[in-house]
């Protein structure tokens, strides 16, 4: 085939998802999984050729939302990658864009040294342009950054200079609407449910009313997380039931699981540990663990070590928090790695291990005792000191 001729076919089919993405009433609702390698090879080559590489750039910013939806993110970052050079190389607009699209693949890949670079240069970019709307998506990224290494008050310093510039430039969009979701996640882990509740409801009007369902739904479920915080059950069951729908129709596959999640939780706050169990146990963890997606797996495996837990299934409950825990150790969550740790300890205590369940009662307290920002650790550390010394007690007897 003649050089002409395929630089033509690859334009063709660039065109065709340029238009078929901007045809679809929500940009999660062409099937990614059946076209994935079709796509991937004519942005490859769409970059390669001069002629073409204005529409592989938009196109790749066009498929960004499909991809965070569905969780393709290690499939995608090499060519984003490939992307962001090549927009730099040519001083293309696009670039900055490709920066906080790549610093989100980085994020939800954990990547989060090279996605806070990614966004870091996406500010400066954005200044230096005067593009409002990247600007603020990179204060947002870095807001989420510092939110997952619990830092709440640099991150909500990040997300109210991220509100304050929707304000300035009147972006009454799902940018906004993301500013006040971030902030009543920094609130709710803060323990200051009654503002995190008035952020999410800010957040799922603004999203309901720019039909933005996917969007829509994790503000819900968080909203249900913050319910949950405050034993409301039945609002927090029926925020996870609105919310369920919405993402099933984008396809978000590890969103329908984090529902799932939040829904054997609400089981498990009932009292209800079989229901609870059959809740978890309902999510494919193998799959989570084939495809790499360690932070959900981490958050499935612990679940369901805590319902074997308070089942008296002791053995089960050991296996699944000391996988948990592992993964939680290579993500180095902190607070996550404590609270399945104190729940290991709990497993040992029961299983007539003492001199083990001290050993790791003491190691969830001091992890927990490293984040004294967030409330919810502060409960959990309270809660298995308490544990401990009943447990030194009964030895000392």
């Amino acid at each position: 085939m003649a050089l002409a001729a395929f630089t033509e076919i690859t334009r063709d089919n660039l065109r065709y998802w340029q238009t078929r993405l901007a045809a679809a009433s929500h940009p999660e609702q062409p099937a990614l999984e059946a076209h994935a390698q079709g796509l991937q090879r004519a942005l490859a080559f769409g970059l390669q050729q001069e002629s073409n590489r204005e529409e592989a750039l938009s196109l790749a910013l066009q498929l960004a939302p499909l991809i965070d939806a569905r969780g393709d993110w290690l499939d995608w970052t090499d060519l984003f990658e490939e992307a962001r050079r090549t927009a730099l190389a040519q001083g293309h607009p696009l670039a900055t864009a490709l920066h906080n699209r790549l610093g989100s693949l980085y994020k939800s890949c954990y990547r989060h040294d090279d996605a806070r670079r990614a966004h870091q240069a996406a500010l400066e970019l954005s200044r230096r342009s005067g593009d409002l709307q990247e600007e603020v998506n990179a204060l947002l990224g870095l807001s989420e950054l510092e939110h997952l290494r619990h830092r709440y008050e640099q991150a909500e310093s990040l997300a109210r200079r991220a509100l304050q510039r929707c304000r300035e430039g009147n972006l009454e969009d799902t940018r906004l609407a993301a500013a006040h979701n971030l902030l009543g996640m920094i609130a709710h882990n803060r323990g200051d449910y009654e503002e995190a509740e008035k952020r999410y409801r800010r957040a799922i009007d603004i999203w309901r009313r720019l039909d933005a369902g996917r969007h829509c739904a994790y503000a819900l479920s968080n909203l249900a997380l913050t319910l949950q915080s405050q034993r409301r059950l039945d609002e927090a069951l029926e925020a996870i039931e609105t919310a369920r729908p919405l993402f099933e129709a984008s396809g978000a596959w590890l969103s329908v699981v984090n529902s799932q999640l939040s829904l054997g939780t609400i089981h498990f706050l009932r009292r209800e540990y079989s229901q609870a169990l059959l809740a978890f146990s309902a999510i494919d963890w193998l799959k989570l663990e084939r495809l790499g997606y360690e932070e959900p797996l981490g958050w499935t495996t612990n679940n369901l070590g805590n319902a074997h837990l308070k089942l008296g299934n002791y053995t089960e409950a050991a296996e699944y928090l000391e996988y948990s825990a592992a993964l939680w150790r290579s993500l180095g969550d902190g607070v996550a790695l404590g609270n399945t740790i104190g729940a290991l300890a709990e497993a040992y205590a029961g299983a007539g291990q003492p001199q083990a369940a001290l050993q790791r009662f003491e190691e969830a307290i001091a992890l927990l005792a490293e984040h004294p920002e967030n409330a919810w650790a502060g409960d959990r550390k309270a809660r298995l000191q308490a544990q401990k010394e009943a447990l030194e007690r009964k030895a000392r007897a």
